[in-house]
C-alpha cells in the first residue's frame, strides 16, 4: 500500500490537537490530499500505529501532537520508513521549532504539497533498561531528574513552565556526581551537573540547549555542564533560553559520533524528556536515519548551513483516500 496516514494525538497540547485537527485536515483536502486518520487513545498507541504504517508501506506519515508523540512514532518506525510530516500541536514542539515548521493549517498543507525531504540523523541510546531512539536531545544527570519529575507529575510535552517548576524543586536536593564521558574514544572525567547529547538544538519547550547542533551532520553535539553550585545554576539557567549558557567557564561543548557515559552513582537518563533508565548509557547515531518533510525555504536554508548538508529532495505526495 502507498498513501498518506495521519496519526493524531487528540490530547496533545492540552487537547488543542484534537480541537484543531479538523482545520488541518480541511486544508489538506483543499489541496487534493486526503489522509487516512488514526487517532491515539492511550500512551504507546503512536508507536504501534507508526509500526503498522511502516508495515503497510505508507508513503507519508503525518504525526500530529507534540514531541512526545513524535518520539513514540519514531520508536515505532526505527531508521527508515515513510517520510514524516510533523504537525506541531503539542506545547513543546521543539523538533518543529528547529525545522521552522509553521503550526498552521495552510503551513502544514504547504509542507505536504510543496515541501522537501530532509534526512535527519536519528539518535539511539542503550541502558540496562533497554534501547530507544530519540530525535531531539537526551541527557544524564540533573535534567534527567527534572524530566523524570515532570513525567511523574503529568507527562512531558507541556511546555517550559512545568520544566522550570520541576527544576526548582529538583535543585534543592540534587547533588552533582562524577561522570566519565567517552566521546569517540576520548575520555572526559568531570564532577557534573549534567551531560546532554543531541542532534537538535532545542528541548524542554524552547530551551536552546545545543545552539550549535545541526540535525544532519552525522555527529552528536555534547554539552558537559560541570560542578555548578545551586546559586550559580539558578544564574545560568535563564541563559539556556538564549543559548548563551555555552559561554560559561564550566560548560564544555564537544561533538562526536559515539558517546558513552558512566558513573559509580545512580544517575538518571532521559530521551526526548522520557525516562530512559540509568547510567551507564551508550549512544550511537544513525546518519540520515529519519526522513522529514520540511518547508521548501527551510530545507534550502538548513542545507546551506549544514556540515555536510542533508538531503533536500522535493516531495510530491500522491493523493490518498481512507480505506
Amino acid at each position: 500500500m502507498s498513501g498518506i496516514v495521519a496519526i493524531v494525538n487528540p490530547v496533545a497540547g492540552r487537547g488543542r490537537a484534537g480541537r484543531t485537527w479538523p482545520a488541518f485536515e480541511a486544508a489538506l483536502r483543499r489541496r487534493g490530499v486526503s489522509p487516512e486518520v488514526w487517532y491515539t487513545a492511550a500512551p504507546g498507541d503512536a508507536r504501534e500505529m507508526a509500526r503498522r504504517a511502516r508495515e503497510r508501506h505508507v508513503e507519508l506519515l503525518l504525526v500530529t501532537g507534540g514531541d512526545g508523540t513524535v518520539h513514540e512514532a519514531v520508536n515505532g518506525l526505527g531508521p527508515g520508513g515513510p517520510a514524516l510530516v510533523v504537525v506541531p500541536l503539542g506545547t513543546g514542539n521543539d523538533l518543529a521549532r528547529g525545522l521552522q515548521i509553521s503550526p498552521t493549517p495552510e503551513g502544514i498543507a504547504d509542507v505536504v504539497t510543496r515541501g522537501h525531504v530532509r534526512r535527519l540523523d536519528l539518535g539511539h541510546l542503550e541502558t540496562a533498561e533497554g534501547g530507544r531512539y530519540f530525535v531531539n536531545v537526551s541527557g544524564a544527570g540533573f535534567d534527567a531528574e527534572v524530566a523524570r519529575r515532570v513525567y511523574e507529575e503529568g507527562g512531558p510535552g507541556r511546555g517550559a513552565l512545568p520544566y522550570v517548576l520541576s527544576m526548582l524543586r529538583t535543585l534543592r536536593r540534587y547533588r552533582n556526581v562524577l561522570m566519565e564521558i567517552h566521546v569517540d574514544g576520548r575520555v572526559h572525567r568531570h564532577v557534573s551537573l549534567m551531560t546532554v547529547v543531541g542532534n537538535s538544538p532545542y528541548y524542554g519547550g524552547g530551551m536552546h540547549i545545543l545552539p550549535g547542533a545541526t540535525p544532519d551532520d552525522a555527529q552528536f553535539d555534547i554539552l558537559l555542564i560541570g560542578d555548578l553550585g545551586k546559586l550559580e545554576t539558578l544564574m545560568v539557567f535563564p541563559k539556556v533560553f538564549r543559548g548563551t549558557h555555552v559561554r560559561h567557564r564550566l560548560v564544555t561543548c564537544l561533538r562526536g559520533a559515539t558517546v558513552e557515559i558512566r558513573s559509580r552513582e545512580q544517575v538518571a537518563v532521559h530521551a526526548d524528556g522520557e525516562p530512559a533508565g540509568y547510567l551507564p548509557v551508550r549512544y550511537r547515531n544513525h546518519p540520515g536515519g529519519m526522513a522529514v518533510v520540511v518547508p521548501a525555504g527551510a530545507a534550502r536554508h538548513a542545507a546551506a548551513a549544514s556540515r555536510p548538508p542533508g538531503e533536500a529532495a522535493p516531495f510530491h505526495p500522491r493523493k490518498a483516500h481512507s480505506d
